[in-house]
């Protein structure tokens, strides 16, 4: 009988394997009003690094020269279209960047 070989999982595949399998019910109160805290800090950091941080729009550009029109299903913060996963993550990341406090 063969024996199968299985490759340890990646730190990544870890992590994401907790948060899918997280149960919200679970999770302290106190913690899930921090997290809302901290994501309505991120979305105004983010907001203003998209609209008042010279660096917003040059970022735009700069990724939409990339993607020559593909889109995706993520949000990127004061953006109406979608963007492909890594794209979102990049735009919303240095927009937050940009005006953090």
């Amino acid at each position: 009988m063969a024996t199968v070989k299985t490759t340890p999982k990646t730190l990544t595949e870890q992590v994401a394997g907790y948060a899918l399998d997280l149960d919200y019910g679970a999770v302290p109160g106190e913690a899930v009003d921090r997290t809302k805290q901290l994501f309505l800090d991120f979305l105004g950091v983010a907001m203003g690094g998209r609209v008042l941080a010279p660096s917003g729009a040059a970022m735009v550009r700069g990724v939409e020269g990339v993607l020559s029109g593909a889109q995706g299903p993520c949000t990127v913060v004061g953006e109406r279209g979608g963007y492909p996963p890594h794209f979102a993550a990049l735009l919303n990341c240095a927009f937050a960047n940009a005006m953090d406090f």
